[in-house]
């Protein structure tokens, strides 16, 4: 006689999930706020003179808080499409500002895109990479 499963549908409580966990958007949050925290304070010691440097921080900080804000509305995919699209948004602002497609900041990019569809889906990290094909061209243009 075969081994009878102890209980059924075991087999499915080791299987990844599709919808990110609360304690993962959580430290996301927590993680934003800290790094901006960082950013802030190193821009003011090293250079107090360009204020415009500080946009990139408190965007992200306001991302981190419309975020929260959702996660204790219950809202968990309206709170992953905030952070992953309004990084997105913030990267191409922050880039756009500070020298296009020669900027550090596009490194983000790729980061970015991985993020997508991790957290959300396939379809929306390959949105995600044809908005950046876009943005790249249209810095390469502009």
């Amino acid at each position: 006689m075969a081994a009878q499963n102890p209980r059924p549908g075991a087999e499915s409580d080791s299987a990844l999930t599709q919808e990110p966990s609360l304690d993962l958007l959580k430290r996301i949050i927590a993680v934003l706020i800290a790094g901006a925290v960082v950013a802030v304070t190193a821009i003011h010691i090293i250079a107090p003179e360009q204020t415009m440097r500080l946009a990139g921080p408190v965007l992200m900080v306001l991302l981190a808080a419309a975020a929260g804000y959702l996660i204790l509305r219950g809202r968990i995919l309206a709170a992953t499409n905030v952070l992953v699209y309004g990084v997105w948004g913030s990267v191409t602002g922050v880039v756009i500002f500070t020298n296009g497609v020669s900027s550090p900041a596009v490194i983000a990019y790729p980061l970015i895109i991985l993020l997508t569809g991790w957290l959300i889906n396939a379809r929306a990290a390959l949105l995600v990479a044809g908005l950046t094909v876009a943005a790249t061209v249209g810095f390469v243009v502009a």
